[in-house]
């Protein structure tokens, strides 16, 4: 009866013990489902439309360039009293923390191509340390710029009309945002650069992206 009596018990024992771990289980895999549906997808704000720019080499560079590639673009001139200055810095950090990913381009196009030729934006990119392969520095046409970044990109560019009577300003009023765009060439999210943590929110976007990618 003892005999019996001790197999019952160690039955018991094994049920409890794999009950437990099913317990557990079915605990991380809730808490990672709840983690999961706590991180919505990236909004998409629509496609960027085609454009055909020049870049600090003189070389053309389109839209299909960047096809299958996740970028993110700024719009900067090389002459800004404002903060093109310290947007250059955070996008050169951008540039370091993704060192050796080669499905990431970083594209700064200026809203001065008058000012800013290729001759000027090749000095100005070596100046910051702009990698060629990685970093598109580009120019172009005045209104065609002004229709990307306006229309197609939904960023704000225009004129300014109290430069002459406050030049600290600049001459040209311009968003500070960065804008994330993936591989389809859709606008997946703008991130203020004034924002203390913006690099770290643009580089979860990145990364968001380069897993849709591989997917």
């Amino acid at each position: 009866m003892s005999i019996e009596l001790a197999g019952i018990r160690k039955t018991l024992m094994v049920l409890a013990l794999a009950l437990g771990v099913s317990i557990i289980g079915l605990a991380v895999f809730s808490w990672r489902t709840a983690g999961m549906k706590a991180r919505p997808e990236l909004p998409d704000y629509g496609a960027v439309p085609p454009f055909s720019l020049t870049d600090r080499t003189g070389r053309p560079v389109r839209l299909s360039d960047l096809e299958g590639k996740v970028w993110v673009v700024d719009f900067i001139f090389t002459t800004c009293p404002g903060p093109c200055p310290v947007m250059t810095s955070q996008m050169k950090r951008l540039q370091d923390e993704l060192k050796g990913n080669p499905r990431v381009r970083l594209v700064s196009i200026t809203v001065d191509p008058e000012t800013d030729t290729p001759a000027v934006l090749s000095k100005y990119a070596a100046a910051v340390g702009g990698d060629p392969e990685r970093w598109f520095f580009l120019t172009g046409p005045k209104n065609e710029i002004r229709d990307l970044a306006n229309q197609g990109l939904h960023l704000a560019v225009t004129e300014n009309p109290d430069a002459a009577s406050n030049p600290g300003q600049g001459a040209i009023i311009h968003s500070t945002r960065f804008v994330l765009v993936d591989g389809r060439a859709h606008i997946r999210g703008y991130f203020d650069s004034t924002d203390d943590q913006f690099l770290q929110e643009l580089a979860r976007g990145i990364d968001r992206l380069l897993g849709e990618k591989s997917s």
